[in-house]
This record gives structure tokens, sequence and C-alpha cells, in this order.
């Protein structure tokens, strides 16, 4: 029976980052490692195996949020760091919610799935442990999917042997100086279909004490739904989707009629509704996840941090939450539940929120109240997976079946009933409408990939319109601007909404990958090209 030692599992990811506490792990005795010889130890190791979504990264990337006016706000790390990323600058800072952040933790997470793959083995592979090893192999393959997505360009059948993607870590790294080559984004989505499909059927919620905290059975359905999207493989979106969503997904609809019993302006409102929005009670969320990160100061009710890059009133009421749909004109006028939470302060502009992201502060010293900020946030969704399938529906010309999964999404959104139509959506989202600019947005955008008809071009703008309300402030929106080869506009927008333009990222722009840490460049892994 083979020890592993925890530090095995984190050396993988640093030495990978270009860290050196080699010292660390090689003084460690091997009597003191942990045998890793019963089901819950295996398990204990997964419960590491879930890497921390790159959400401000992608978030800020997008264009969910335009540069404000300046403000008093003191500079510091994380600002500079949001500032990088707004304007697609290879990072330099490696604060938390960093490139070279993300990449450790990712790496860190793909390390404890391998561990517990291999303990697997060297149990003997019992049927016992097949729910671990499901769990372990959907996790290798999460973390590599969002890994590949970040720091590759999109997956595209034609260029993706070509293009850079990540190394796919297969194996437990027991040797002091690994070499690392980056594979292909075509390689890296092959690895991870391979790893999801044979780690599907063995996820078993039984062996969950939470399962809402782990890959249950719908959220691996939904993962896959997310995966084939992305891969624009639109028959296995709706197969996976099927299986998440049920025969009756309209009876596990969330209500969002709370929502509006609460006031701007009070701090413990919009906790309460945060946690309403990210209970593991609620039956429409698939999965849900708390991990440390700044996520919730930038998009919870904390009034500093990347404000500077946020959604403005603005945006909010020409595109996002408050703007004009089927739903009515937006702001009082409309039917719309999204309970919108408009604050500002001295140090900071006029921003708006939605309460679905949850800050806590988990205290490590009593005495001098200090500790750590963690976020929790819903990562698969009965609502974004709908909206997937209402996509894939779109993109094989089945309108009719689109048209009612966006009305069961409205469904849950809206204070009364609304009927979305074939002629609504021309109307909102068709060739009537002017095309959207940075100075007049508009609901009508131009999309990069090939389209059968300006019919298919209408409906892909309503369900991308609906997705960017759905995902907002989850870091989706940069992906969906990425496979949709869409032009990403960063915008200036002063106190008066006079809108003018500081950078234009081009569809297929080499910086829709993300550079790669800069300590990994330097350990010899090659850079995305610029």
């Amino acid at each position: 029976m083979k020890k592993y030692s925890l530090y095995i599992v984190f050396m993988t990811g640093v030495l990978l980052s270009g860290c050196e506490p080699l010292d660390q792990f090689l003084d460690t005795p091997p009597d003191n490692r942990t045998e890793i010889d019963t089901e819950e130890k295996v398990g204990m190791l997964l419960v590491n195996a879930y890497p921390m979504p790159p959400i401000i990264m992608a978030e800020i990337s997008s264009d969910n949020g335009d540069k404000r006016h300046d403000t008093s706000a003191s500079a510091s790390a994380y600002e500079s760091l949001y500032e990088e990323v707004a304007l697609w600058q290879d990072q330099i800072q490696d604060c938390s919610d960093s490139a070279e952040d993300f990449w450790e933790r990712a790496y860190y997470a793909i390390a404890h799935a391998n561990a517990a793959l291999e303990a697997i083995e060297e149990q003997g592979s019992p049927a016992s442990l097949n729910p671990q090893k499901g769990e372990a192999l959907v996790c290798r393959a999460w973390a590599h999917f969002l890994l590949v997505n970040i720091f590759g360009m999109h997956y595209d059948a034609a260029t993706s042997a070509n293009d850079l993607g990540v190394y796919y870590m297969k194996e437990v790294e027991n040797t002091v100086s690994p070499e690392y080559n980056r594979e292909s984004v075509l390689s890296n989505y092959q690895d991870i279909e391979k790893d999801l499909l044979e780690g599907l059927p063995l996820i078993d919620n039984d062996s969950y004490t939470q399962p809402k905290w782990h890959f249950n059975k719908k959220a691996a359905y939904a993962f896959a739904t997310r995966f084939y999207l992305y891969k624009g493989d639109y028959q296995k979106v709706i197969e996976y989707a099927e299986l998440a969503l049920t025969k009756n997904p309209a009876a596990f609809l969330p209500s969002r009629t709370y929502w509006p019993n609460y006031g701007s302006g009070n701090t413990t409102n919009f906790a309460d509704l945060a946690t309403k929005y990210t209970s593991s009670e609620e039956p429409a969320n698939f999965m849900v996840a708390n991990f440390r990160s700044q996520t919730a100061r930038v998009y919870a009710n904390y009034s500093g941090y990347g404000k500077l890059w946020s959604v403005s009133p603005y945006l909010s009421s020409t595109e996002l939450m408050s703007s004009p749909g089927i739903w009515g004109n937006g702001g009082t006028s409309s039917t719309f539940y999204p309970y919108v939470w408009t604050a500002s302060s001295s140090s900071v502009p006029v921003y708006v929120l939605i309460p679905k992201t949850l800050y806590k502060f988990q205290t490590t010293d009593v005495i001098n109240n200090t500790g750590y900020t963690t976020v929790s946030k819903v990562i698969f969704s009965m609502l974004e997976t709908l909206l997937c399938r209402a996509e894939a529906y779109i993109m094989t010309g089945q309108y009719d079946l689109a048209l009612a999964d966006m009305n069961m999404w409205l469904g849950s959104w809206c204070v009364a009933k609304v009927n979305l139509t074939d002629n609504a959506v021309h109307e909102i989202y068709g060739k009537d409408v002017d095309e959207w600019t940075p100075e007049s947005p508009t609901l009508r955008r131009h999309f990069g990939i090939q389209l059968a008809s300006d019919k298919q071009e209408e409906y892909l703008n309503c369900v991308i319109h609906l997705r960017r309300i759905e995902t907002v402030f989850d870091g989706l929106r940069w992906f969906d601007l990425k496979r949709l080869k869409m032009d990403v506009v960063r915008r200036y927008i002063s106190n008066t909404n006079d809108v003018s333009v500081l950078k234009t990222l081009q569809a297929g722009d080499k910086r829709f990958a993300i550079q790669i840490p800069k300590k990994v460049i330097a350990a010899g892994l090659t850079p995305n090209p610029r």
C-alpha cells in the first residue's frame, strides 16, 4: 500500500506554478504521511478536488462592466489586477483570484483527484469505491475544462488541434523536477470527454452526506450539457440536459417572489436574499460551493473592490437586469423580478448587483478579529441548463421547443406571466432593430459564427440575452463571447452617462486566451501567442 502525503498533492500545483517549497516536501518523514486505505479517507481527499472557478477573471474580462468615473478609492494589488483583466493585459499581479492563483488552485484540485484515483487502484478498484472513482474523474474533467477555457482559445474542430491548451494531468506527480508540455485544445477536450463519460455513470448521490456540495447526478449531467454546448455538439446538449432537467422541469422552477419585498440599501436584506439564492435546499440549484475568494467583495454588497469596472445603472438599463424585453420596458415598468441592488459611497461609483453572491468571513483569530473572506456560489443550476438546451434547440432549428424552454425560464423570473412568441422574438431581436453599438446599445448583437438564417440569428440573440442575465456575476458571459465570436468593447461611462470607447477586443483576438502565469512561463511552459 502506498502512502500519500498532502505535500505530494500540493506539490503538483506548486511545481507547475514555479514555486519552490521543495525542501518542505523532501523533509517530511515518510512515516508521517497519511495512508489512504479506506473509503472515508478517499472521500476526504475528494473534498479538495473542487477548484475555485475563475469568476472574477472571466467576469471582468467580459462586457458585463464598464470603466467608471474616477473616485478616491485607494490603489491596491486587487484594483491593479482588475485593471489588467479589464484591459486584457498579461497579468503582473499574483493576488487572490489572479491567473496564477487560479492555475495553482486548479492543479491542486486535480492532484487531489489523481491521488484519490491512485489510492482506489492500489486498493484493487473495489466496486464499493466506484462512487469515489466517478467523483474523482468528473472533478478532474471539470478542473481541466475550466483551465483550458481560460488559458486556451475556444474549441473549434477546424483549429483546435493547433491551439495551445494546458497540460492534462492524469497521474500523481512523485518526481522532484517533472517536465510538462502544453497539449492542444483538441487533446484537452478529448481527455475531458473521456473522464466525464467514464465517471458520470459511477456517480452515486447516496455516497454523499450533502449531495449538492458535490458532483451529484444532476450536477454532472449539467456539466456534460455545458461541455457539449461549448463543443458545439447540440444533440448531446439536448440529451444530457434532459437527464439533468427530468421530464417535468417546470415542477422545480425556482420562484423569485421574495425578492421585491426588500428595499435597496439594507445590508442584512442583501445577505438574506443571497442566502436564499445559494441555498442547497433550493431544488433548482444542482450544485453549490463555498470557496476562498474575493468574489463576494466584488459582486456582493461590499463597497470596495472592482467597482470601477462594475455594472452601472446605464448598462443595467440598456442590456442587463433592467433592460427592455418581453417583460416590458425595464425599470419600474417591467414585470421582471431581478432584485436590482443599487449602491454607492464616497469612494466608489454607483453600481448595480443582483443578490446571488453570498459574502462570508471566516474568523481564524477571534481576539484580533482576523481571518479571510469566502464566497458561496451556485455552480450548476436548472435555469442555466435550461437555457443551454434552448440554445441547442435553436441551433438545430427546433424553434418551438426553444420558445417553450425560454418561456419556462421567464416563468421563474417574471412577476406576471409573459408569453414569448415567434413574433415577439422578431420584434425585439430581429433585423428591424438597429444593431448594437457602444454609444447606442440595443439587444441585437453580431455573432461571428456561421448561422443558417436571419431567424436563427434572432433566436440566438434572444437566448444569449437571457443567458447574460441568468449568468451575470458568474463569469460565464466571457465564454459565451469567446464561443460565439463576438467583439468585446470596453467603454468609459461618465457620471452623466456619456459613453466613450477605451479599447476593443475583436473576435478571434489571441487575448481571448488569457496568458498563463508568469512563473509557469519562467519554468519553461510555452506562453500564449500575442
